[in-house]
């Protein structure tokens, strides 16, 4: 089968995943308003980045279920049951009653089902690498890899385009009342459609190969120190990426509109074009760690964002013009792009085949629930307990210093893929 096939079979939960996420991290002040109305604004709000971050925090249970299966039955039940799991979630959601109408029972019913999103997701986030990275010629695993993760912006973009067209079609009042529901309607279907398209997905050529071994079995338990120091290392790895990605994509539209209110902008326009200059820039740098090493561009990523990233934000105080917030903007991308468009081949290439599923699973998404999940929660927390409007800075300095030193400390192993 050509390599085209594969992608679009790993491709298609990708979109789906991002897509939702991006449909809630844009809609945390609507679901505020209308699931916990009767508390104060801004305590509404940080609830709202807090479930954020819980349906972050249930991903690594998912991936573990979802890296199980994907290791001892194969990558196709995974992905294929992650997929519908997604998609049955996104359609409860769009008809889910308010609290006007249920009360506190609505707002228990969205935490649990942003939890089971998150188990699904824990099965999609890092199988979807697994599975493509598998079937591609080793010479392009970077260019390869890059391109699947591309479809996470992909999945952001088209969250984002939605929005704007239904924002677009609906009267403000309307939309953010029961407009809203719109948009999860159109992503649950489509994910339906993307699942049954999954039905005829083939299984991973390198774990077609691995299941015809006779003496062929799953690592289900991680007894061994080395499986351990695998998963610790894929968190750190993942640490600095994950951080800056929801921090730019999720928090800095509203971090702009929130505490610079004199500046007036479409912030689903804006987080449009910038993921689409991401797409580009991703694919680029992963081609790029193709022809040289990988670790580098990891190194040199995050030592650039712990430079940077201070310096960015106090930026804002002294020029506030669209020009500047575009500039900064485009720097966090592109921090985030050369980090993130080598990495996914680097971590399928740490891991023997045997538990690949499972550990790049666990390590991708208890990474990114740690550092990514409550990366808006921790900024609001930031700003409202020191009143210091450029104190997010911190959390993603903290993040970048934690994937130094795992760069720092597997050296050797990193630098010998």
């Amino acid at each position: 089968m050509k390599n085209r096939n594969y992608f679009r079979y790993a491709a298609l939960g990708t979109v789906i995943e991002w897509y939702d996420f991006a449909l809630y991290g844009f809609f945390i002040p609507i679901f505020a308003a209308l699931f916990f109305k009767q508390l104060d604004d801004s305590i509404a709000i940080m609830i709202g980045y807090g479930l954020f971050a819980v349906s972050y925090l249930a991903r690594p249970l998912g991936a573990y279920i979802f890296g199980f299966i994907g290791d001892k039955k194969g990558r196709r039940y995974a992905l294929l049951f992650s997929i519908l799991l997604m998609s049955l979630t996104m359609l409860t959601i769009a008809s889910l009653p308010t609290q006007q109408s249920w009360g506190n029972s609505a707002a228990i019913l969205l935490i649990l089902l942003r939890i089971i999103q998150g188990i699904a997701a824990g099965g999609e986030g890092g199988g979807s690498f697994v599975y493509i990275l598998e079937s591609c010629p080793n010479k392009k695993k970077g260019f390869y890899g890059a391109l699947i993760w591309s479809f996470v912006l992909i999945g952001l973009l088209l969250g984002s385009c939605v929005i704007i067209f239904f924002q677009w079609s609906f009267p403000t009042i309307y939309f953010e009342h029961s407009g809203w529901r719109w948009c999860y309607l159109l992503g649950g279907i489509l994910g339906m459609i993307f699942f049954l398209m999954r039905f005829n997905m083939p299984e991973s050529v390198e774990f077609s190969c691995l299941q015809k071994k006779p003496n062929h079995q799953c690592a289900i338990t991680y007894t061994k120190i080395s499986h351990i120091k695998d998963i610790i290392m894929l968190i750190g790895l993942t640490a600095a990426p994950a951080a800056l990605a929801y921090f730019t994509f999720f928090y800095f539209p509203h971090y702009l509109e929130a505490y610079f209110h004199q500046i007036q902008w479409h912030k689903a326009s804006i987080d449009a074009y910038m993921q689409g200059f991401s797409i580009l820039t991703m694919i680029i740098f992963g081609a790029l760690s193709d022809k040289f090493s990988a670790y580098q561009f990891l190194l040199g990523s995050s030592l650039f964002l712990l430079c940077l990233i201070l310096p960015l934000l106090l930026g804002l105080s002294h020029n506030i013009s669209f020009a500047n917030i575009i500039f900064v903007y485009i720097t966090l991308c592109l921090l985030i792009t050369s980090y993130q468009g080598p990495l996914p081949a680097l971590m399928v290439n740490l891991i023997p085949i045997e538990r690949r599923y499972l550990t790049i699973s666990l390590g991708f998404n208890i990474g990114f629930a740690l550092f990514g999940g409550l990366a808006p929660f921790f900024s609001e927390y930031l700003i409202q307990h020191t009143k210091w409007l450029y104190s997010p800075a911190w959390y993603l300095m903290f993040a970048a210093i934690i994937s130094l030193f795992t760069l720092i400390l597997f050296k050797a192993k990193l630098q010998r893929i």
